[in-house]
């Protein structure tokens, strides 16, 4: 598999790409990308700065901003709700389009039944872990736990559930000292090609940092004018490479200037 590009070279080639295009969709991750991972999920919110970005990349006619994130539609909405953008949450399963939402889930979650019990008793064993029961998954979040003891409780936990979890049809996804467990009809990926079936769309900019953005870029490996972009230094299958959030930060600057620059011309 070909190495990643760099950050120059990610910036040449989109700057060059989307000052011939017209129609411009924007993929961006939450958390690890747009905000840095805090300890309390709460308390990831994104800056002022951050907010102004998205407003003016949102505000350019032609471009089509949407957060896709693993949050729960009401955590995301709280943060987003006010503005104009389209919002993937739970990592796929429901989407809010122009102000309303919708799922792109079957809803059935009856297995929650079966899982939360187990990951209750993983939760009371260790100190500083917590149950996350979203519309669509369940999270078990140990970022407040003793590192080692975290790790070795959620393989504990991870080996504890393969069956049941093969069984029922579920997937696990291992996050950044988390573990989420739901259908394995949802994905990031299935979420972004839905949007890109909507919109013949000449520049998509994809930009993650956690295994759950590796769907999305897997899907997008192949769409035409695509630039699939992974934080941090973990193989991937994005075409592109950065080194943190200020390198997105000033990245996505840039890209607003050429789009409003085009706009003036």
């Amino acid at each position: 598999m070909k190495e990643p590009g760099s950050y120059r070279e990610l910036a040449f080639l989109t700057i060059a790409r989307i000052r011939r295009s017209s129609k411009r969709l924007f993929l961006l991750d939450l958390d690890g990308t747009l905000v840095d991972i805090a300890d309390e999920v709460a308390d990831a919110v994104p800056s002022e700065d951050i907010l102004n970005l998205l407003n003016r990349l949102s505000g350019i006619p032609g471009n089509h901003l949407v957060i896709i994130t693993g949050r729960s539609r009401e955590a995301i909405e709280h943060l987003f709700g006010k503005m104009n953008i389209d919002i993937v949450a739970e990592h796929g399963a429901s989407i809010r389009e122009s102000g309303l939402w919708k799922n792109l889930s079957d809803g059935d979650t009856s297995w929650k039944e079966k899982i939360i019990p187990v990951i209750g008793k993983a939760t009371s064993y260790l100190p500083g872990s917590m149950i996350e029961n979203k519309q669509f998954s369940v999270a078990w979040h140990y970022r407040k736990a003793e590192n080692r003891d975290g790790m070795n409780a959620s393989i504990v936990l991870t080996e504890e559930l393969r069956d049941l979890v093969t069984s029922l049809d579920l997937v696990f996804i291992h996050g950044k000292k988390v573990i989420e467990i739901m259908s394995n009809r949802i994905n990031k990926g299935l979420a972004a090609l839905y949007l890109i079936n909507k919109n013949d769309y000449d520049f998509i900019l994809s930009i993650g940092d956690d295994t759950t953005d590796e769907d999305m870029f897997r899907s997008l490996k192949e769409i035409p004018y695509t630039y699939t972009v992974k934080i941090g230094s973990s193989n991937t299958q994005a075409k592109f490479k950065v080194n943190n959030l200020h390198q997105v930060k000033r990245l996505l600057e840039r890209l607003a200037e050429i789009c409003e620059g085009s706009i003036s011309n």
